[in-house]
């Protein structure tokens, strides 16, 4: 699996890294924002197995609030991903009071659901990335969020489920 950072900004090595796994059946999944260019996706889609996206909030305003981007990139390199066939599991990391309303909550599943998406993994957020921060002598901008409760993140998965999909809690 490709993961964090950001795949899509080294998809040249992340091609050629899968092209080596598919000689040797080995099966490969990339875990993206889907926050880049088409075709660093357009690269590594035919070497891919499975593409683990992420879609923190729906609302555009609400997101550039949360991650300082626009998310209309991300949700355009979405339609087109799925309309390629490729499966996708939708992640949904939860964020206690920065993504966690129930809008936003209605909204992941409606566009799940509106894509034709079975499957959403529930990403709780936890603490484990401020001592990574620390280390690095940079500001960590989720400093003093609490762990994400695990009773509200079992609620989260049932409203998921309400929506007819298949919902993990990771």
């Amino acid at each position: 699996t490709a993961s964090g950072g950001e795949p899509l900004q080294q998809y040249e090595f992340v091609t050629e890294l899968f092209r080596h796994c598919e000689e040797h059946a080995i099966h490969t999944a990339v875990e993206t924002s889907g926050y880049g260019p088409w075709r660093a996706l357009e690269s590594i889609l035919p070497v891919t197995g499975l593409f683990l996206y992420d879609v923190k909030q729906v609302d555009s305003e609400k997101h550039r609030r949360l991650t300082g981007v626009d998310n209309h990139l991300i949700l355009e390199n979405l339609r087109k991903l799925v309309r390629t066939g490729k499966p996708v599991v939708l992640r949904f990391p939860l964020i206690p009071n920065r993504n966690d309303e129930p809008e936003n909550i209605a909204a992941v599943a409606g566009l799940a659901v509106e894509l034709g998406l079975k499957e959403v993994d529930i990403v709780p957020y936890h603490r484990l990335g401020d001592k990574k921060y620390e280390r690095l002598g940079r500001a960590y901008e989720l400093a003093g969020v609490p762990q994400y409760d695990p009773n509200q993140a079992e609620a989260v998965r049932r409203t998921l489920e309400s929506y007819g999909l298949n919902v993990g809690l990771l």
